[in-house]
Protein backbone atom coordinates (compact mmCIF):
# COMPACT_ATOMS: atom_id res chain seq x y z
CA UNK A 1 0.00 0.00 0.00
CA UNK A 2 1.56 3.28 -1.11
CA UNK A 3 1.82 6.03 1.46
CA UNK A 4 0.76 9.55 0.62
CA UNK A 5 3.50 12.11 0.27
CA UNK A 6 2.97 15.74 -0.65
CA UNK A 7 4.21 16.77 -4.03
CA UNK A 8 7.48 18.65 -4.24
CA UNK A 9 8.02 21.32 -6.84
CA UNK A 10 11.12 23.32 -7.75
CA UNK A 11 11.74 26.64 -6.02
CA UNK A 12 11.55 28.68 -9.25
CA UNK A 13 8.15 27.21 -10.14
CA UNK A 14 6.84 27.82 -6.62
CA UNK A 15 7.92 31.46 -6.79
CA UNK A 16 6.12 31.93 -10.12
CA UNK A 17 2.98 30.32 -8.74
CA UNK A 18 2.99 32.67 -5.75
CA UNK A 19 3.46 35.74 -7.93
CA UNK A 20 0.93 34.70 -10.63
CA UNK A 21 -1.68 33.20 -8.32
CA UNK A 22 -3.03 29.73 -7.75
CA UNK A 23 -5.33 29.57 -10.78
CA UNK A 24 -3.44 26.82 -12.46
CA UNK A 25 -4.14 23.20 -11.64
CA UNK A 26 -1.74 21.42 -9.38
CA UNK A 27 0.96 19.45 -11.01
CA UNK A 28 0.11 16.22 -9.29
CA UNK A 29 -2.92 14.83 -7.61
CA UNK A 30 -3.33 13.70 -4.09
CA UNK A 31 -2.24 10.16 -4.77
CA UNK A 32 0.36 11.07 -7.34
CA UNK A 33 4.01 11.19 -6.54
CA UNK A 34 6.49 13.75 -7.77
CA UNK A 35 8.60 12.75 -10.70
CA UNK A 36 11.51 14.83 -9.31
CA UNK A 37 13.83 12.68 -7.29
CA UNK A 38 15.26 13.75 -3.96
CA UNK A 39 18.76 13.74 -5.36
CA UNK A 40 17.93 15.97 -8.33
CA UNK A 41 16.15 18.54 -6.15
CA UNK A 42 18.82 20.88 -4.78
CA UNK A 43 16.38 22.57 -2.41
CA UNK A 44 15.09 19.39 -0.83
CA UNK A 45 15.52 19.25 2.93
CA UNK A 46 14.90 15.97 4.75
CA UNK A 47 12.46 15.97 7.66
CA UNK A 48 14.06 17.03 10.94
CA UNK A 49 16.65 19.29 9.28
CA UNK A 50 16.74 23.06 9.04
CA UNK A 51 16.92 24.53 5.57
CA UNK A 52 19.98 26.78 5.23
CA UNK A 53 19.29 30.41 4.46
CA UNK A 54 20.45 32.07 1.29
CA UNK A 55 23.36 33.87 3.01
CA UNK A 56 24.64 30.75 4.79
CA UNK A 57 27.56 29.10 2.99
CA UNK A 58 27.52 25.55 1.80
CA UNK A 59 28.79 22.81 4.13
CA UNK A 60 32.05 22.39 2.22
CA UNK A 61 32.69 26.14 2.19
CA UNK A 62 31.75 26.36 5.87
CA UNK A 63 34.18 23.58 6.79
CA UNK A 64 36.93 25.29 4.83
CA UNK A 65 36.27 28.63 6.54
CA UNK A 66 36.22 26.95 9.98
CA UNK A 67 39.56 25.32 9.19
CA UNK A 68 41.06 28.65 8.15
CA UNK A 69 39.74 30.39 11.29
CA UNK A 70 41.07 27.62 13.53
CA UNK A 71 44.49 27.77 11.86
CA UNK A 72 44.60 31.57 12.26
CA UNK A 73 43.59 31.32 15.92
CA UNK A 74 46.19 28.61 16.54
CA UNK A 75 48.87 30.78 14.91
CA UNK A 76 47.87 33.72 17.11
CA UNK A 77 48.01 31.51 20.19
CA UNK A 78 51.49 30.30 19.20
CA UNK A 79 52.64 33.90 18.73
CA UNK A 80 51.31 34.82 22.18
CA UNK A 81 53.04 31.82 23.76
CA UNK A 82 56.33 32.61 22.02
CA UNK A 83 56.18 36.26 23.10
CA UNK A 84 55.58 35.33 26.72
CA UNK A 85 58.35 32.73 26.85
CA UNK A 86 61.75 33.99 27.97
CA UNK A 87 65.08 32.92 26.54
CA UNK A 88 65.62 30.56 29.48
CA UNK A 89 62.29 28.81 29.01
CA UNK A 90 60.21 30.61 31.67
CA UNK A 91 56.61 31.38 30.72
CA UNK A 92 55.07 34.65 31.86
CA UNK A 93 51.30 34.40 32.11
CA UNK A 94 49.06 37.40 31.61
CA UNK A 95 46.79 36.57 34.55
CA UNK A 96 47.92 35.57 38.04
CA UNK A 97 47.58 31.90 38.97
CA UNK A 98 44.40 30.76 40.60
CA UNK A 99 44.56 30.96 44.35
CA UNK A 100 44.49 27.57 45.97
CA UNK A 101 44.91 26.35 49.49
CA UNK A 102 48.19 27.44 51.03
CA UNK A 103 50.57 24.49 51.53
CA UNK A 104 51.23 23.52 55.12
CA UNK A 105 54.95 24.32 54.91
CA UNK A 106 54.14 27.90 53.87
CA UNK A 107 51.79 28.64 56.73
CA UNK A 108 53.04 31.16 59.27
CA UNK A 109 52.96 29.74 62.77
CA UNK A 110 53.53 33.12 64.43
CA UNK A 111 52.70 36.74 63.76
CA UNK A 112 55.30 38.61 61.73
CA UNK A 113 56.91 41.65 63.27
CA UNK A 114 59.12 42.35 66.29
CA UNK A 115 59.87 39.26 68.34
CA UNK A 116 57.97 39.01 71.62
CA UNK A 117 59.83 40.19 74.71
CA UNK A 118 61.71 43.01 73.01
CA UNK A 119 60.28 46.51 73.29
CA UNK A 120 61.81 49.89 72.54
CA UNK A 121 60.93 53.27 74.03
CA UNK A 122 63.85 55.44 72.92
CA UNK A 123 66.52 55.19 70.18
CA UNK A 124 69.07 53.95 72.71
CA UNK A 125 66.80 50.96 73.42
CA UNK A 126 66.80 50.03 69.72
CA UNK A 127 70.60 50.42 69.67
CA UNK A 128 71.03 48.01 72.56
CA UNK A 129 68.94 45.36 70.81
CA UNK A 130 71.54 44.98 68.06
CA UNK A 131 74.78 46.25 69.62
CA UNK A 132 74.63 44.11 72.72
CA UNK A 133 77.01 43.97 75.67
CA UNK A 134 78.74 40.91 74.24
CA UNK A 135 79.77 42.89 71.17
CA UNK A 136 80.98 45.85 73.23
CA UNK A 137 82.95 43.60 75.58
CA UNK A 138 84.71 41.92 72.65
CA UNK A 139 85.63 45.31 71.17
CA UNK A 140 86.91 46.54 74.56
CA UNK A 141 89.02 43.42 75.08
CA UNK A 142 90.66 43.58 71.63
CA UNK A 143 91.18 47.37 71.76
CA UNK A 144 92.79 47.32 75.21
CA UNK A 145 95.02 44.44 74.13
CA UNK A 146 96.22 46.39 71.08
CA UNK A 147 96.62 49.58 73.14
CA UNK A 148 98.85 47.86 75.72
CA UNK A 149 100.99 46.34 72.97
CA UNK A 150 101.55 49.68 71.19
CA UNK A 151 102.14 51.57 74.46
CA UNK A 152 104.69 48.99 75.64
CA UNK A 153 106.64 49.27 72.37
CA UNK A 154 106.79 53.06 72.80
CA UNK A 155 107.65 52.91 76.47
CA UNK A 156 104.38 54.44 77.61
CA UNK A 157 101.40 53.32 79.66
CA UNK A 158 97.99 52.64 78.13
CA UNK A 159 94.91 54.02 79.84
CA UNK A 160 92.31 51.27 79.91
CA UNK A 161 89.30 51.97 77.71
CA UNK A 162 85.99 51.71 79.56
CA UNK A 163 82.53 50.97 78.23
CA UNK A 164 81.30 54.54 78.85
CA UNK A 165 84.27 55.96 77.00
CA UNK A 166 83.69 53.60 74.07
CA UNK A 167 80.02 54.62 73.89
CA UNK A 168 81.09 58.29 73.94
CA UNK A 169 83.49 57.63 71.06
CA UNK A 170 80.73 55.92 69.04
CA UNK A 171 78.37 58.82 69.78
CA UNK A 172 80.88 61.37 68.49
CA UNK A 173 81.40 59.31 65.34
CA UNK A 174 77.65 59.24 64.71
CA UNK A 175 77.51 62.99 65.37
CA UNK A 176 80.18 63.62 62.73
CA UNK A 177 78.15 61.68 60.19
CA UNK A 178 74.83 63.33 61.05
CA UNK A 179 76.37 66.79 60.64
CA UNK A 180 78.11 65.70 57.40
CA UNK A 181 81.53 66.67 58.71
CA UNK A 182 83.34 63.54 57.54
CA UNK A 183 85.69 65.62 55.35
CA UNK A 184 86.54 68.11 58.12
CA UNK A 185 89.83 67.42 59.94
CA UNK A 186 89.53 66.17 63.52
CA UNK A 187 91.55 69.05 64.96
CA UNK A 188 89.24 71.55 63.29
CA UNK A 189 86.16 69.85 64.77
CA UNK A 190 87.62 69.88 68.27
CA UNK A 191 89.40 73.26 68.11
CA UNK A 192 87.31 75.57 65.95
CA UNK A 193 84.65 77.64 67.77
CA UNK A 194 82.46 77.46 64.63
CA UNK A 195 81.73 73.77 65.10
CA UNK A 196 79.65 71.90 67.64
CA UNK A 197 81.11 72.29 71.17
CA UNK A 198 79.95 68.73 71.97
CA UNK A 199 83.20 67.30 70.58
CA UNK A 200 85.47 69.19 72.99
CA UNK A 201 83.12 68.65 75.95
CA UNK A 202 83.05 64.86 75.50
CA UNK A 203 86.77 64.00 75.39
CA UNK A 204 90.12 65.44 74.41
CA UNK A 205 91.34 65.33 70.85
CA UNK A 206 94.34 63.20 71.80
CA UNK A 207 92.17 60.53 73.43
CA UNK A 208 89.80 60.49 70.47
CA UNK A 209 92.65 59.95 68.01
CA UNK A 210 94.17 57.18 70.17
CA UNK A 211 90.89 55.26 70.29
CA UNK A 212 90.30 55.74 66.57
CA UNK A 213 93.80 54.51 65.72
CA UNK A 214 93.87 51.51 68.07
CA UNK A 215 90.27 50.31 67.73
CA UNK A 216 90.31 46.55 67.04
CA UNK A 217 87.67 43.84 66.60
CA UNK A 218 89.81 40.69 66.86
CA UNK A 219 93.03 39.39 68.33
CA UNK A 220 95.79 40.62 66.08
CA UNK A 221 98.21 37.95 67.29
CA UNK A 222 96.20 35.13 65.66
CA UNK A 223 94.97 37.05 62.63
CA UNK A 224 97.67 35.79 60.26
CA UNK A 225 96.54 32.16 60.53
CA UNK A 226 92.89 33.08 60.07
CA UNK A 227 93.61 35.20 57.00
CA UNK A 228 94.57 32.05 55.12
CA UNK A 229 90.91 31.03 54.93
CA UNK A 230 88.96 34.28 55.33
CA UNK A 231 89.61 37.76 53.99
CA UNK A 232 87.18 39.28 56.51
CA UNK A 233 88.68 37.64 59.55
CA UNK A 234 89.45 41.00 61.24
CA UNK A 235 85.72 41.70 61.61
CA UNK A 236 84.10 38.29 61.14
CA UNK A 237 83.28 37.53 64.78
CA UNK A 238 81.62 40.89 65.46
CA UNK A 239 79.70 40.61 62.19
CA UNK A 240 78.37 37.18 63.11
CA UNK A 241 77.21 38.42 66.51
CA UNK A 242 75.39 41.30 64.86
CA UNK A 243 73.60 38.99 62.41
CA UNK A 244 72.49 36.72 65.24
CA UNK A 245 70.82 39.72 66.90
CA UNK A 246 69.14 40.67 63.61
CA UNK A 247 67.63 37.20 63.22
CA UNK A 248 66.47 36.94 66.82
CA UNK A 249 64.79 40.33 67.15
CA UNK A 250 62.35 40.05 64.24
CA UNK A 251 59.94 37.47 62.81
CA UNK A 252 59.75 37.86 59.01
CA UNK A 253 56.57 37.70 56.98
CA UNK A 254 55.80 35.24 54.20
CA UNK A 255 57.63 37.41 51.63
CA UNK A 256 61.38 38.08 51.74
CA UNK A 257 63.72 39.50 49.10
CA UNK A 258 67.45 39.28 48.42
CA UNK A 259 69.36 42.24 47.01
CA UNK A 260 72.78 43.83 47.11
CA UNK A 261 74.00 47.05 48.71
CA UNK A 262 77.24 48.95 48.15
CA UNK A 263 78.39 50.55 51.41
CA UNK A 264 80.63 53.52 50.49
CA UNK A 265 84.21 52.83 51.53
CA UNK A 266 87.60 53.84 50.10
CA UNK A 267 89.91 52.42 52.76
CA UNK A 268 92.35 49.54 52.52
CA UNK A 269 90.71 46.16 52.12
CA UNK A 270 91.10 43.14 49.84
CA UNK A 271 87.44 42.99 48.87
CA UNK A 272 86.84 46.59 47.80
CA UNK A 273 84.34 46.62 44.95
CA UNK A 274 83.94 49.03 42.05
CA UNK A 275 80.39 49.37 40.74
CA UNK A 276 79.99 52.27 38.29
CA UNK A 277 76.19 52.02 38.36
CA UNK A 278 76.09 52.90 42.08
CA UNK A 279 76.30 56.47 43.35
CA UNK A 280 79.33 55.75 45.56
CA UNK A 281 81.22 53.77 42.87
CA UNK A 282 83.62 52.22 45.46
CA UNK A 283 82.69 50.34 48.59
CA UNK A 284 81.91 47.01 50.26
CA UNK A 285 79.16 44.92 48.70
CA UNK A 286 76.69 43.23 51.02
CA UNK A 287 73.89 40.84 50.03
CA UNK A 288 70.93 41.44 52.33
CA UNK A 289 67.90 39.26 53.04
CA UNK A 290 65.14 41.74 53.87
CA UNK A 291 61.50 41.45 54.73
CA UNK A 292 59.42 42.55 51.74
CA UNK A 293 56.73 44.22 53.87
CA UNK A 294 58.95 46.16 56.26
CA UNK A 295 62.43 47.64 55.67
CA UNK A 296 64.17 45.21 58.01
CA UNK A 297 67.42 43.36 57.30
CA UNK A 298 67.08 39.75 58.46
CA UNK A 299 70.46 38.42 57.37
CA UNK A 300 73.42 39.52 55.27
CA UNK A 301 76.52 38.24 53.52
CA UNK A 302 79.55 40.42 52.86
CA UNK A 303 81.03 39.69 49.45
CA UNK A 304 84.74 39.17 50.10
CA UNK A 305 85.65 37.91 46.65
CA UNK A 306 87.36 34.61 46.04
CA UNK A 307 88.65 33.17 49.28
CA UNK A 308 92.16 31.68 49.43
CA UNK A 309 92.23 28.32 47.67
CA UNK A 310 88.81 28.70 46.02
CA UNK A 311 88.08 28.60 42.31
CA UNK A 312 86.63 31.42 40.26
CA UNK A 313 83.00 31.95 41.22
CA UNK A 314 80.26 31.73 38.60
CA UNK A 315 76.60 32.71 38.92
CA UNK A 316 77.29 34.81 42.00
CA UNK A 317 73.69 35.87 42.53
CA UNK A 318 72.33 32.31 42.29
CA UNK A 319 75.00 30.92 44.61
CA UNK A 320 74.35 33.67 47.14
CA UNK A 321 70.65 32.85 47.30
CA UNK A 322 71.42 29.15 47.77
CA UNK A 323 74.16 29.66 50.34
CA UNK A 324 73.75 27.66 53.55
CA UNK A 325 74.35 30.80 55.62
CA UNK A 326 70.82 31.97 54.93
CA UNK A 327 68.14 31.34 57.57
CA UNK A 328 66.84 27.79 57.79
CA UNK A 329 63.25 28.71 56.96
CA UNK A 330 64.36 30.24 53.63
CA UNK A 331 66.51 27.32 52.46
CA UNK A 332 63.92 24.74 53.54
CA UNK A 333 61.15 26.59 51.72
CA UNK A 334 63.28 26.76 48.58
CA UNK A 335 63.96 23.04 48.75
CA UNK A 336 60.29 22.17 49.30
CA UNK A 337 59.20 24.35 46.42
CA UNK A 338 61.76 22.70 44.12
CA UNK A 339 63.70 25.87 43.35
CA UNK A 340 67.07 24.12 43.23
CA UNK A 341 65.83 21.21 41.16
CA UNK A 342 63.97 23.42 38.71
CA UNK A 343 66.94 25.73 38.27
CA UNK A 344 69.27 22.80 37.60
CA UNK A 345 66.90 21.30 35.05
CA UNK A 346 66.53 24.66 33.35
CA UNK A 347 70.30 25.06 33.16
CA UNK A 348 70.65 21.58 31.67
CA UNK A 349 68.04 22.39 29.02
CA UNK A 350 69.75 25.66 28.13
CA UNK A 351 73.17 24.00 27.70
CA UNK A 352 71.83 20.93 25.93
CA UNK A 353 72.78 20.79 22.30
CA UNK A 354 75.20 23.72 22.53
CA UNK A 355 78.67 22.67 21.45
CA UNK A 356 81.47 25.05 22.31
CA UNK A 357 83.66 26.07 19.40
CA UNK A 358 87.29 25.15 19.94
CA UNK A 359 90.47 26.94 18.93
CA UNK A 360 92.71 25.85 16.07
CA UNK A 361 95.76 24.07 17.45
CA UNK A 362 97.89 24.92 14.40
CA UNK A 363 97.39 28.71 14.40
CA UNK A 364 99.62 31.01 16.48
CA UNK A 365 98.17 32.33 19.68
CA UNK A 366 97.96 35.91 18.44
CA UNK A 367 95.58 34.91 15.62
CA UNK A 368 93.41 32.74 17.86
CA UNK A 369 91.17 31.31 15.16
CA UNK A 370 88.09 29.30 16.04
CA UNK A 371 87.78 25.85 14.50
CA UNK A 372 84.63 23.94 13.73
CA UNK A 373 86.37 20.98 12.04
CA UNK A 374 88.54 18.26 13.52
CA UNK A 375 91.16 16.00 12.05
CA UNK A 376 89.74 12.57 11.27
CA UNK A 377 92.92 10.83 12.50
CA UNK A 378 93.92 12.61 15.71
CA UNK A 379 90.70 14.63 16.36
CA UNK A 380 92.70 17.86 16.63
CA UNK A 381 90.63 21.05 16.12
CA UNK A 382 91.85 22.81 12.96
CA UNK A 383 90.68 25.78 10.94
CA UNK A 384 90.11 25.88 7.18
CA UNK A 385 93.58 27.29 6.59
CA UNK A 386 95.35 24.30 8.17
CA UNK A 387 93.17 21.52 6.79
CA UNK A 388 92.68 19.85 3.44
CA UNK A 389 89.49 18.80 1.72
CA UNK A 390 89.45 15.54 3.68
CA UNK A 391 89.68 17.58 6.90
CA UNK A 392 93.14 16.31 7.77
CA UNK A 393 95.51 18.48 9.74
CA UNK A 394 99.01 19.24 8.48
CA UNK A 395 100.69 17.00 11.08
CA UNK A 396 98.77 13.92 9.89
CA UNK A 397 99.60 14.50 6.19
CA UNK A 398 103.37 14.41 6.82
Amino acid sequence: MATWRPARIPADLARDMILNGWDEEPIGGIDSESDISDVEDPDYCPPGHVRPSGNQPAPAEQDQSDTEESSESSEEEMDIVSNRTSRKGSYWAELPPTQAKTPSHNLLRSRSGPAPGFSTVSPIDAWKLFITDSILEEVLRCTNMEGRRVATNRGKEWKKLSKEELMAFIGLTILVGSEKNWEVPIRVLFGSPLHNPMYKATMSIGRFEDIRRLLRFDDKRTRASRLETDHMTAFRYIWDLFLVNCRQKFIPSDCVTVDEQLVPFRGRTKFLQYMPSKPAKYGIKIFWVCDARTPYAIDGIVYTGRQPGEEVQKNLGENTVRTPNLPTYITEAMGRCGVTKAANQQQERSTEGQQKRKRCQMCPRNKDRKATNCCWKCSTPVCNGHSQKQIVCDNCTQ
